[in-house]
């Protein structure tokens, strides 16, 4: 007869539970247990999640059974798992969580008779009682029947073992997955489970160490992987997969209830304090050993999962080889692997002796407010992963951190930045931190009367010694709407931001200069039918909107650039507006105002002019307006037009406008 024996000494357990015997479920199914894999395989994806993998070996007989796989992992996702490679059909899966616990012990055993050792309060020996639950509850305390007497278990203010004779039906001491199935045939079978789990995870994290001219690192990039189960992975084919995973949240791990059986018996501070602590002493001199010890034994799977403090590197022998499997990245351990419960274990990947570093300093342009104070640069180390370069492979995302050395010899930690999936190719740049030997200055000066771009200067000073590599970076994205001319220094022409790259000499100041400017835009902002007699209706006469009556030269760019510069006016576009056939026309009960509207233009300045043409309309909504059939192509939507005009030139621009609520 299988016997557990569980002893509390103040709330702490300890257990011994040997192996049970396969039997017959209820309603006379057989039950086969499968108590392990024989052969396992890992691959763990980001964001927490793992695909598991296993082949088992069971026996089943003909028909209808329950298959118990025993030992899967206690974060499982119960809706993804399958059984493959089996003669036969699954019936039902059902996952039981319900493990071993104080409270789930007390909870499933109501109404069995236990042992209670207690110690006797006249002579402080050890002495054995019979007792009845008659009822358990968590945080409420476990109710017992002695010698007729109702007591409350663990509130007597004396030590108490409590010894069960059998361990309650339905409790397992590891999460366990049952299948029902019906076999075609007995006999022994190799089967394939797969299932999903939470509670294995992975990042990278990769280490570069500089040389002294920092132009290059020796480079180790580790796998570091967790397992933040209880399950212990002995032996397996491990695999990590790289790559940006869609998943719906609904594909989490089961979260079973936790009870905590907890008695709260006397208040705090009562004289029974007093008593228990005697009571703790003579207890440890007794057999059943240190409560401290017991508490230690019990909490650390918990606490070993909170700290993740177990970490175990593996050798050279186990680098990553990667393969490409779709739009992932597939690193493959070539050897078994161990992962034990709530471990943390390194794989090598990555190990390059000399890749090749690019350090810079940046600035980042913003706005054209000058800034007089010295600002300092961030700190950039751009790492060559071309395809032809020392390094050439993919980057799964992680942190990258970066070390040097003294004169002397020390190692020194400089920094660290995280990156994202990168392909061969792309850029690997990094920001360590912001330099105070390296600092800008900059003077924005507003636009001119004349219309000239505002100019801006930007002085950079390096007090190191050694020359260094400044990278200036026009970031603001209303900025880079405009014109940039009067550089003194070339821009890098394969940035999409405009972007400038030079060399400071060391002890020295370099600046940087140009100007940013802006096309004019004039928009005609008018509405062609203000102040018309509705006696025009219909009439089928021709009329002109006088020009001076509609038309203002003004300042407004197509783009935000405007807000940074300063206001410019010009009148010297004249436009001249004719409304033709205004008439009223009804379509299925529906009665509008149609027009035909032409605007003159002509562009009477001595340099090109550009005019946003944008018709307004009084009191509507613009879904009460439409436009169609314009001699020139909007730009934007329906109703505006950007119109170049040469120095002198004319355009004409006609379009039908209907008003529906007029």
């Amino acid at each position: 007869m299988m016997r557990f024996i569980a002893t509390f000494i103040f709330g702490w357990l300890a257990f011994m539970l040997s192996a049970s015997a396969s039997a017959q479920v209820p309603g006379g199914v057989y039950k086969v247990v499968s108590p392990s894999a024989d052969a396992t395989a890992v691959t763990i994806y980001p964001d927490n999640l793992a695909l598991i993998t296993e082949v088992r070996t069971i026996d089943v007989p003909k028909g209808r059974s329950v298959v118990a796989f025993e030992g899967v992992s206690d974060l499982i996702i119960p809706q993804s798992m399958i059984l493959r490679e089996f003669s036969g059909f699954t019936l039902e899966r059902n996952f039981d969580y319900d493990l071993i616990s104080k409270a789930s012990l007390f909870e499933n055993a109501v109404g069995d008779v236990i042992t209670l050792t207690r110690i006797d309060k006249a002579s402080g020996a050890l002495r054995d009682t019979q007792a009845r639950i008659t009822s358990a509850r968590p945080n409420g305390g476990v109710v017992i029947d002695v010698n007729g007497q109702t007591e409350v278990l663990m509130c007597s203010g004396l030590g108490e073992r409590t010894q069960f004779e059998g361990l309650p039906s339905g409790l397992n001491p590891a999460p366990v997955m049952s299948i029902e199935v019906n076999a075609e045939a007995a006999g022994r079978q190799e089967v394939v489970i797969s299932y999903l789990t939470s509670g294995l995870g992975w990042r990278a994290d990769y280490r570069l160490d500089l040389n002294a001219a920092s132009d290059k690192a020796a480079m180790l990039g580790w796998l570091t992987l967790t397992n933040g189960t209880a399950k212990n992975y002995s032996g397996v084919s491990l695999s990590i997969i790289a790559g940006d995973l869609n998943r719906r949240p609904e594909t989490r791990a089961v979260s079973p209830p936790k009870p905590v059986q907890r008695a709260q018996c006397y208040p705090q501070g009562s004289t029974k304090r007093g008593i228990a602590e005697r009571v703790r002493q003579a207890i440890a001199k007794s057999n059943y050993g240190e409560p401290q010890m017991l508490m230690r034994a019990m909490a650390a799977p918990e606490a070993e999962m909170m700290m993740a403090d177990s970490v175990v590197v593996t050798g050279s022998r186990k680098m990553a080889v990667q393969e490409n499997v779709g739009d992932y990245k597939l690193y493959r351990i070539p050897a078994a692997v161990d992962v034990a419960p709530y471990q943390t274990k390194q794989i090598a990947f990555v190990d390059k002796a000399a890749v090749d570093i690019k350090p810079y300093f940046l600035a980042e342009i913003s706005g054209t407010q000058s800034i007089t104070s010295p600002t300092p640069l961030q700190t950039f180390y751009e790492v060559d992963n071309s395809r032809d370069g020392e390094l050439g492979v993919a980057l799964p995302k992680g942190t990258m951190r970066f070390f040097s050395k003294t004169e002397n010899g020390r190692v020194v930690y400089l920094g660290e930045d995280r990156i994202d999936n990168l392909a061969v190719d792309e850029p690997v740049r990094l920001k360590l931190g912001t330099s105070f030997s390296v600092q800008m200055q900059s003077e924005f000066d507003d636009r001119g009367e004349d219309f000239s771009p505002a100019h801006g200067t930007f002085t950079i000073s390096n007090a190191f010694a050694a020359p260094i590599t400044a990278k200036v970076v026009l970031k603001d994205v209303r900025l880079r709407g405009g014109v940039i001319s009067s550089e003194n220094r070339p821009r890098d022409m394969d940035e999409i931001e405009p972007t400038w790259v030079f060399t400071i000499p060391g002890e020295t100041r370099e600046s940087l200069s140009f100007g940013i400017g802006t096309d004019i835009i004039y928009r005609l902002d008018l509405d062609p039918l203000s102040g018309l007699e509705m006696g025009r209706i219909n009439t089928g006469d021709d009329f002109v909107v006088e020009s001076d009556a509609v038309i203002k030269g003004t300042q407004t760019p197509i783009d935000a650039v405007g807000l940074y510069l300063a206001p410019v006016e010009d009148n010297q576009i004249s436009v001249a507006t004719t409304v033709s056939n205004l008439r009223e026309e009804t379509v299925e009960g529906e009665t509008y105002l149609l027009a035909r509207v032409t605007h003159a233009m002509k562009n009477n300045a001595s340099e090109a002019r550009i005019l946003r043409v944008e018709p307004r309309y009084e009191d509507l909504d613009e879904d009460d307006v439409s436009f169609s059939d314009a001699t020139l192509n909007p730009v934007r939507d329906q109703n505006r037009w950007t119109i170049t005009l040469a120095a002198g030139q004319d355009k004409v621009l006609s379009y039908t406008v209907r008003i529906y609520q007029y």
